[in-house]
């Protein structure tokens, strides 16, 4: 008879950090690609928030948050060795965390593309392209998670924001391994120089032998969720060694470097677009917050269960926002189209309706679909339930 695996603690307020990085992503999206025409775009930079939403790292976050709680999952498991039976479970976990619902949202997406919706509106970004639904193979890597891999000749996903997912789980086929390499290394130096090395081999392979269409600048998608993962995996090392520090101190630190970070990008000091440099600050300000989380303030804002709520729908958020912003310039084209950017009330009005739209179809995707097949998925590929809750 098996022992069964001690419970680990749950780090609340790591669910409610969720919500405030993909609340900063719909809007960034809102701004950069389009998705609900111009006029979103000049309303947010009229109101003077665009640096602020538009800052590359808030995705990066996202990441180092997926690498911390993995390592403080697995890492025990993976430290005595990597087998078969181990990765199996590993992966399954998580496509079982991920596939339901982002299977979901591609059907969806081809229920407006089909119902001339999806292409009536023509982002910034070029990336809403209709004719992908029809592209050689666009199918296969949408529905394999593929999209971010290089495979193509162009663009395929039919839903922007999930190249993150795409990448992510081309990482997942190796963390089980950079779990086992990274808690076997007692010395905190040799964790973060053999990070450091892996991270630099991962993103010259990238940038020289695998096709990116998703990410400019030369920091490719898999490498920047590589970079990522790993970063949250050291991260959580540091977090263990301080975590019977009061957090005050902590709390203080980070909201100075927030402080600093939102002056120099108001005064335009920072390239919000410089992606690599935002990630390494990103970097900073999780590894801060990560201490911050122990005890105080931050910690107590963060694991409010309204915060930790709104976080657990962050996923079926990021995944919806786009199809939701599509139907709504669908519907009202013509007063996007007529309304000045100056018009702050109905503008207003109209923003306010979409993100509520977001979070109350992202509460029924939740309830109705992300969690009942999350499970389904698990029992029937043979994987017993996790022992933590996070």
């Amino acid at each position: 008879m098996s022992i069964p695996t001690p419970k680990k603690e749950i780090i609340a307020p790591m669910t409610g950090v969720k919500f405030i990085l993909c609340a900063l992503v719909i809007l960034s999206n809102m701004m950069l690609y389009g998705d609900v025409g111009p006029v979103f775009v000049g309303y947010l930079n009229n109101i003077k928030l665009a640096p602020f939403i538009t800052v590359t790292f808030r995705v990066d976050i996202f990441f180092m948050i997926t690498g911390f709680l993995l390592m403080h999952l697995y890492a025990e498991r993976f430290s005595d060795g990597v087998s078969f039976k181990k990765i199996k479970d590993f992966l399954t976990i998580r496509l079982a965390r991920v596939y339901p619902l982002y299977s979901m949202v591609l059907l969806l997406i081809l229920l407006l593309h089909f119902m001339g919706v999806w292409q009536v509106v023509n982002p910034i970004g070029g990336g809403g392209s209709p004719d992908r639904v029809t592209m050689p193979w666009a199918w296969l890597y949408n529905f394999t998670l593929t999209t971010s891999w290089g495979l193509a000749e162009g663009k395929t996903a039919w839903n922007g924001p999930a190249w993150s997912i795409s990448a992510e789980f081309f990482n997942y086929l190796m963390f089980p391994f950079y779990l086992f390499f990274i808690a076997r290394l007692r010395n905190t130096f040799m964790q973060l120089l053999s990070i450091a090395f892996i991270c630099v081999l991962y993103g010259v392979v990238q940038h020289f032998y695998i096709k990116d269409y998703m990410i400019d600048y030369g920091y490719g998608a898999l490498a920047r969720a590589n970079f990522g993962l790993l970063s949250g995996a050291f991260v959580y090392g540091l977090y263990k060694y301080f975590k019977h520090t009061k957090g005050l101190k902590w709390d203080a630190m980070f909201i100075a470097i927030l402080t600093v970070l939102a002056c120099m990008m108001s005064l335009d000091a920072y390239n919000i677009y410089d992606v690599p440099k935002m990630a390494y600050m990103g970097c900073l300000i999780f590894t801060v917050l990560c201490l911050s989380l122990m005890s105080g303030p931050v910690h107590n804002f963060f694991a409010h269960p309204v915060m930790m709520h709104l976080g657990k729908l962050s996923f079926a958020m990021y995944l919806l926002h786009q199809p939701v912003g599509r139907v709504f310039v669908y519907l009202f084209k013509d007063i996007y189209n007529m309304v000045p950017h100056d018009n702050y009330e109905v503008i207003t009005v109209h923003f306010l309706l979409i993100f509520a739209s977001i979070m109350a179809l992202s509460h029924v995707a939740y309830a109705w679909v992300e969690t009942p097949l999350r499970y389904k998925l698990r029992r029937k590929l043979g994987v017993k339930k996790v022992q933590v809750k996070i």
